[in-house]
This record gives structure tokens, sequence and C-alpha cells, in this order.
């Protein structure tokens, strides 16, 4: 079974096996934290997020 996550910026459900988010690691502790390939929006697993930048949608 594949390993989904919801980003809070966009509300889409991400599958990690995919590719449709970029999973980043801190050096200095546990964290991970996650990227959304299609609205830009870093998070981590509690779901607390930065939006960073959005790709326009439909353009």
């Amino acid at each position: 079974m594949a390993e989904v996550i919801q980003c809070p910026g966009c509300l889409q459900w991400l599958n990690l096996e995919l590719g449709e988010a970029r999973v980043l690691r801190s050096i200095n502790s546990d964290e991970i934290l996650y990227k959304c390939k299609k609205c830009g929006a870093y998070f981590d697993e509690d779901g607390v997020w930065e939006i960073v930048s959005f790709k326009g949608a439909g353009r």
C-alpha cells in the first residue's frame, strides 16, 4: 500500500512513492519536512506548514 500524505497548502493527497512530495530531513533533529511538488508548500508530519510559493493554477 502506498504512503500518502495530505498537503495543508493545496489539500491534495500526495503519494510519496510517486515522488509527488519531496522528503527533507533535518540534520540536527529527527524532524522530517515535506515539500509539495504541486503548490510548493513546506510542512511537517503534524501538518504545520509555511507557504513558500504557489504555482499558478490554470495558466
